[in-house]
C-alpha cells in the first residue's frame, strides 16, 4: 500500500499519539493515494550512414559520415472521474482526498483507508462518482487538452574519422552538430480552452579525438578527450530530470526558459588494455576523469540555480576471459 499513515483516534484520527505514525497501540491506518498517472510516447527517427577508406599519402582513413533527424511526443495524463473537479478545477480521482480526517469510519468503510499493520490488497475498492456519492462512476483518461504535451525535433550532422598514422599508431577523431528543438503545452483545467505553448531551441556542437598505441599484437595505450552536452527538456519531461520546463505562462518562467544552458561534460580518459594467456584472459586499466558544467538543482527557495562545475576523478581496473574450458570470469573495481 502507498500513502500516508494516521492514527485511529476515535475522536479524530488525525491527531493524537498515533497520529502521523500509525503505531499499533493507537492502531493505524494507510489512506490508499491512487497512481493515477499515464503516460505514452511516440518517435520516428531517420538516421543515414555513408561508410568508407581513403588514404591521403601514407595515411589511412576509415570514414563515417552521417544524418539523424528525429522527431519524438510526449503525453502525460491521469485516470479521473470524468466532471469531478478538485479545487483549483483540474479532474481527479474519488480517493477521499477532499475527506477530513483522512481516515475515519466512513473512508474505511469505502476502502479509502487501509490497515497499515493487516493491509488486504482485494478490498473491493469502487470509484464513485465524487468522494461523497454512492453512485459508481467509470476511470477515464484526461481529455487532451489536459494532457501534458511535449514534443521534441533533432536534426543533426556528424562524421568520424580513424586514421592509421603507423601500423601501431591510430588517431580517432569525430564531430556531432545538433539543434534541438523542443515545445511543451501544459495541460488545462477541465473548462479552460486558453492552451498555450513553451518553445526553446539549442545547437549543440561536441567533438572528441583519441590516440591508441600498439607496442604489440596484444597489447595496446590509449589516450582520449571528448566533450557531451544535454540540452533542457531533452527526456519531454519523462523521469527525473534536472532540467525540464516549467509549465507555466508567467514571466518568470519564460525568463527562466531563456537562461536555461545545457549541461556539458567533457570527459578524459587514459589507460592500457592486454590480452593475455593466447587471448584467454583480457586485461584493462584506465584512468578517467569528467567535469561537468552548468548542472542544474533546485534550491530550497525553490528557484533554479546553476551550481557551476562539479568534476569526478576515477580509476577503473578489470579483466574478463575463459581461463578453463567452461569457467569463464570477470571482474571490476572502480
Amino acid at each position: 500500500q502507498q500513502g500516508n499513515v494516521y492514527g485511529t483516534a476515535t475522536a479524530n484520527p488525525t491527531i493524537g499519539a498515533g497520529a502521523t505514525r500509525g503505531d499499533q497501540i493507537a492502531g493505524g491506518y494507510v489512506w490508499r493515494r491512487a497512481n493515477t498517472r499515464y503516460g505514452y510516447t511516440d518517435s520516428i527517427i531517420d538516421q543515414t550512414d555513408l561508410y568508407g577508406t581513403v588514404r591521403t599519402g601514407p595515411f589511412e582513413h576509415s570514414l563515417a559520415v552521417g544524418t539523424e533527424f528525429a522527431w519524438e511526443k510526449a503525453r502525460r495524463g491521469t485516470y479521473v472521474t470524468r466532471g469531478y473537479l478538485n479545487a483549483t478545477g483540474t479532474e481527479m480521482l474519488s480517493t477521499g482526498a477532499t475527506i477530513a480526517p483522512r481516515c475515519n469510519a466512513t473512508t474505511i468503510a469505502r476502502f479509502y483507508c487501509t490497515s497499515l499493520f493487516a493491509p488486504n490488497p482485494s478490498d473491493p475498492w469502487v470509484n464513485y462518482a465524487s468522494d461523497t456519492s454512492t453512485v459508481p462512476a467509470p476511470i477515464v483518461r484526461t481529455l487532451r487538452n489536459e494532457e501534458t504535451q511535449q514534443d521534441g525535433t533533432t536534426q543533426a550532422v556528424y562524421g568520424f574519422d580513424s586514421i592509421t598514422l603507423l601500423p601501431q599508431l591510430i588517431l580517432n577523431l569525430g564531430a556531432r552538430y545538433d539543434r534541438f528543438k523542443s515545445v511543451l503545452t501544459p495541460g488545462l483545467a477541465f473548462a479552460n480552452a486558453n492552451s498555450f505553448r513553451l518553445k526553446r531551441v539549442d545547437n549543440l556542437f561536441n567533438w572528441q579525438a583519441g590516440l591508441v598505441f600498439k607496442p604489440s599484437a596484444e597489447t595496446s595505450v590509449y589516450a582520449s578527450y571528448a566533450t557531451s552536452a544535454t540540452p533542457p527538456n531533452s527526456l519531454l519531461g519523462e523521469g527525473q530530470e534536472g532540467n525540464a520546463l516549467g509549465t507555466t505562462n508567467t514571466a518568470a518562467n519564460l525568463a527562466l526558459i531563456d537562461a536555461l544552458k545545457s549541461t556539458k561534460t567533457t570527459s578524459y580518459e587514459a589507460g592500457a588494455k592486454a590480452a593475455l594467456f593466447g587471448g584467454r584472459l583480457g586485461g584493462q586499466v584506465a584512468m578517467f576523469r569528467t567535469d561537468i558544467s552548468n548542472a542544474r538543482v533546485t534550491s530550497d527557495q525553490n528557484t533554479v540555480e546553476f551550481v557551476g562545475q562539479s568534476r569526478i576523478d576515477g580509476v577503473e581496473v578489470s579483466v574478463s576471459g575463459q581461463v578453463l574450458p567452461g569457467w569463464s570470469v570477470f571482474g571490476g573495481y572502480t
